[in-house]
């Protein structure tokens, strides 16, 4: 494999450079669904740490945070497999 990444890529950004090489035979569909995933996933994540960060700033106890991260995370997951399955 001669491809040169940074470590700092994106699996849309690699995705998308090999379907442009032609070393993938990645489609035009596929890479417009992970870039959509990976540009959601750069708002969601950020807003989860924002919230914990709010909640404990707001004196909420420990299980009230770990309640929240659970969900979180569960809504998270639940996303992330919508994508994966379709």
């Amino acid at each position: 494999m001669n491809e040169k990444h940074t470590g700092t890529d994106t699996m849309a950004e690699v995705a998308t450079a090999r379907h442009e090489s032609g070393k993938d035979t990645t489609t035009s569909d596929e890479l417009l669904k992970r870039r959509i995933y990976m540009e959601f996933q750069g708002l969601v994540l950020p807003m989860i740490g924002e919230l914990i960060n709010r909640l404990v700033l707001e004196g909420k106890s420990e299980d009230e945070v770990v309640a929240a991260v659970k969900t979180a995370a569960k809504g998270y997951s639940t996303f992330r497999l919508a994508f994966v399955r379709n």
